[in-house]
């Protein structure tokens, strides 16, 4: 666990528990090897409060999957409710492998547990591996994990490596997803006003008062006009 004695200006904040991706992201793109440095917390939404109420620098959410698409939790939260602003971003291959306590097979798993993406990205395979099992969605993959350590033989988690190891888990199939490009985006928030690095990125919230035929084609117009490139509408 981590230690909540530690300056808060050397605290990541992340959406936990401990072997989740986004636990992963946070070391990847702060560079963070201690656990001491590293503060779990429950939602996308408690990650924000941290930084924003001074407990954590920084904090590194999800943002956008390739095959779910955005994270709205988190758009939402950025647009409307934080003043926090982004200061980097990285996307991150998900590789998902299903893992279980020790000795189990297969052919014995009646309930599956994981985040709803990740039981969306191996629907094919679990239709065909264990297609009468129930499907439960959690907060995280760790979380899977977790509880699946907990009830043992007969369940399932569609974890990452990490979460497996983190839990005792033990991989019994790998190259589960249904798509090899399966990509999440995450992005570390912070308070402060990053610097220009000369490869940013800008992300804006723009409204149109008035609909009718053409709005949207004038808004765009303004980029086009100044060479703008848009990555995401």
């Amino acid at each position: 666990m981590t230690d909540r004695t530690t300056d808060p200006a050397d605290l990541v904040a992340y959406l936990g528990p401990a072997g989740t991706f986004t636990e992963t992201a946070a070391r990847l793109i702060t560079g963070a090897t201690d656990d001491q440095n590293l503060l779990p917390c429950g939602d996308i939404a408690e990650v924000l409060r941290t930084v924003e109420d001074g407990r954590a620098r920084r904090g590194v959410v999800p943002i956008e999957n390739t095959l779910e698409g955005s994270v709205t939790a988190t758009l939402d939260a950025l647009a409307f409710d934080t003043s926090l602003l982004i200061h980097g971003e990285l996307e991150l291959p998900v590789t998902l492998i299903a893992a279980a306590v020790a000795g189990t097979s297969l052919d014995e798993i009646v309930e599956v547990t994981s985040h709803p993406v990740a039981l969306a990205a191996t629907r094919r395979w679990l239709s065909a591996t264990a297609p009468n099992a129930d499907r439960v969605p959690v907060a995280s993959t760790a979380r899977a994990a977790e509880l699946v350590a907990e009830r043992g033989p007969g369940h399932l988690a569609i974890v990452n490596p990490l979460a497996a190891d983190r839990y005792g888990l033990e991989e019994v199939a790998r190259d589960i997803a249904d798509s090899a490009r399966n990509l999440t985006r995450f992005v570390l928030v912070g308070a402060e006003v990053p610097s220009p690095t000369g490869w940013d990125k800008t992300s804006m919230v723009v409204f149109i008062d008035t609909n009718k035929p053409g709005a949207l084609l004038k808004l765009l117009e303004i980029f086009a006009e100044r060479d703008l490139n848009l990555t995401k509408i």
